[in-house]
């Protein structure tokens, strides 16, 4: 099967939802989201005005929300993976928007599964404890291995990754 693209803009509703509906007029069904958006400005929380933290979330947090609500009338026995991040455990003041963001999308995946796993949907979250950089511990090609475990095993709601 080939590659095909579905431009959207995750901070808008709309947007977001027109994608989703082209890849599901397409595919007919949906078996794997992964959501990897995220946005967060290096500002501490005092310097940050209410519409830039709103702004942000929207981002890492509600686009998800908004992609999950999409894609599960179209998944059966599918999967939802969610891109979080060490700062939802140890926030850094420099970067509040986006701790915030990853702390949001930690709860968001707990809550899902919660919700959505006695449908047989799975969903994980895959919390990365480092700066993705190639040619590391926290190369893309490592994180993407790690998700594709998650799909496979569907056993634990969050996965740690991390160098030991």
């Amino acid at each position: 099967m080939a590659a095909k693209g579905f431009p959207g803009d995750v901070s808008s509703v709309e947007s977001l939802q027109t994608a989703i509906i082209a890849v599901i007029k397409t595919y007919g069904k949906i078996d794997v989201l992964l959501y990897n958006a995220a946005a967060g400005r290096p500002s501490k929380p005092t310097s940050l005005s209410v519409d830039q933290l709103v702004e942000d979330f929207k981002i890492s947090v509600a686009g998800a929300l908004t992609s999950v609500k999409e894609v599960i009338p179209f998944m059966e026995n599918g999967t939802i993976l969610l891109t979080g991040g060490g700062l939802a455990l140890q926030p850094y003041a420099d970067y509040a928007s986006l701790a915030i963001g990853k702390a949001g999308i930690r709860n968001l995946a707990f809550s899902l599964h919660q919700e959505l796993s006695p449908k047989g949907i799975y969903v994980g979250t895959l919390t990365i404890k480092g700066f993705v950089q190639e040619g590391t511990y926290f190369s893309p090609e490592n994180i993407a291995n790690t998700f594709y475990s998650m799909y496979e095993n569907q056993n634990e709601t969050e996965i740690m990754f991390e160098e030991r």
